[in-house]
């Protein structure tokens, strides 16, 4: 009769004698289907080039993955024991290693291999084949043929892994979507931000006017909710990952909400800064785009692709949150009446002669190259192109300007060259071109180069 070698040997059979019984343990679904996965596997997928590249789509499953994340380790150790023949067509990936093993490799214990192995199991991912007392060895006769084989058989992780690799694509999906909403949420934010920027310049500039104070106190907190609204919309991202998949809906539901209503917030801190800088407006002024490019229509655009390419979105678009949209909601806060304002109410106003006195470049250019006799009435798109001319010279490169325009559109870009004129030479990291090249280059929706330029206008005339 058979009997155990010392040190954990393998049994050796005589002859014609049956081998031992198997162990036992507690079946579930997960088991009978990694059986039944190992009993008719064929070799690697098609596409498969090595076995571990069956591991990479339960590596981005998320909070999908059925099997705690630790026993990825354990998994992908087991995968060291194969060799290539064993994934081959007629080949079985089946290996030994014990707990002890296993733990050692590891450096965990013996019970937390257990406990990944069985979940490994119970999830359909291995099938182990258990001998008596629950071991994991083959049996060999007196000839030295292996006539049971009592181990951790790996192909079940081949059948699964197509099943994860959608799974996986709808993670990175989620996960796009859930990108372009923070990043509509962001542009909106900045959009509320750039008004309560315009409408405090008015204040400094003309005085506390009782209509002018009422709607920057209006702004102001309109602009308080939105902070908070956009902090918890990151709170959300942060969480989503780790989330159960009724959590993902619901996560889902509140940022869309969260956008919607900063959405409806920017559009009426819009309409109120609008209605209020063209009352107090003058002759002396042009426009400058603040969200969105006239001719790449960027905002617009780039907005209504990523809602198309999303089934997520079932909602109204809303397109051009900022100034020249075809359409804007309006949501009134509890307490507050917003200014109303023409419906063709034009994009927030700067006056040209901050620029041609804080920035003599801009005249020199207008002058000499753009050949503008009068530069005070020298049209908005001269400027852009007074700006795009400026940053060439100062070392930017055209794709960086092109792109900095796509991103904030270039009334933002002309006011990023301006800052970076009007920055002292000693307050750069490394040089005004880079600074100015990383304005341009910020992620959409964190520039506000709007605030930045009437900060530094008001350092120049307090020196």
């Amino acid at each position: 009769m058979g009997r155990s070698t010392a040190g954990g040997q393998p049994r050796q059979l005589g002859d014609g004698m049956r081998p031992p019984t198997t162990g036992h343990v507690r079946k579930s679904f997960g088991h009978f289907d990694g059986a039944v996965s190992a009993a008719t596997f064929r070799g690697l997928p098609e596409g498969v080039a090595h076995p571990k590249q069956l591991l990479e789509p339960l590596r981005r499953c998320g909070s999908r993955l059925p099997i705690p994340r630790e026993a990825l380790a354990t998994l992908e150790l087991l995968f060291d024991y194969t060799k290539l023949s064993d994934w081959e067509p007629g080949g079985t990936p089946l290996v030994f290693p014990g707990n002890a093993e296993l733990a050692g490799c590891l450096g965990v214990t013996e019970r937390t291999v257990r406990n990944h192995l069985s979940a490994l199991e119970g999830a359909g991912l291995i099938s182990i084949f258990r001998g008596p007392g629950n071991r994991r060895m083959p049996v060999w006769n007196g000839a030295g043929e292996m006539i049971a084989a009592y181990g951790i058989n790996l192909a079940p992780v081949a059948e699964q892994s197509e099943v994860f690799r959608l799974v996986g694509k709808e993670q990175a999906e989620r996960r796009r979507s859930l990108k372009v909403i923070l990043r509509q949420i962001g542009e909106a934010l900045q959009d509320v931000r750039t008004a309560v920027d315009a409408v405090e310049v008015v204040l400094s500039e003309e005085g506390i006017d009782p209509l002018t104070h009422s709607v920057f106190l209006t702004l102001t907190e309109i602009l308080t909710l939105s902070e908070e609204k956009c902090r918890l919309a990151r709170r959300i991202w942060e969480r989503d990952a780790a989330a159960s998949v009724q959590e993902q809906a619901d996560y889902m539901s509140l940022l869309l909400e969260i956008r919607d209503q900063l959405i409806d917030f920017a559009g009426q801190a819009n309409t109120d800064a609008m209605s209020l800088l063209q009352d107090s407006g003058s002759s002396d002024v042009f426009s400058i785009k603040i969200s969105g490019d006239p001719e790449t229509k960027f905002r617009e655009d780039s907005t209504k692709t990523s809602l198309n390419k999303s089934n997520l979105f079932q909602k109204e678009v809303v397109t051009g949150v900022g100034n020249g949209a075809e359409h804007r909601r309006q949501a009134v806060l509890p307490g507050f009446e917003p200014v109303t304002a023409p419906e063709s109410a034009g994009p927030l106003l700067i006056k040209p002669h901050h620029l041609l006195s804080l920035c003599p470049e801009f005249r020199a250019v207008l002058s000499e190259q753009l050949l503008q006799e009068t530069p005070e009435t020298a049209s908005t798109a001269s400027y852009h192109d007074a700006a795009r001319l400026i940053a060439l010279n100062m070392g930017v490169s055209d794709w960086c300007w092109r792109t900095g325009c796509n991103l904030h559109g270039r009334g933002q870009a002309l006011l990023a060259v301006a800052v970076a004129l009007l920055k002292p030479r000693d307050s750069f990291t490394k040089n005004r071109q880079s600074f100015l090249a990383g304005m341009l280059l910020r992620p959409q929706g964190q520039l506000n180069a709007l605030a930045s330029f009437h900060a530094l206008r008001k350092r120049r005339q307090e020196e």
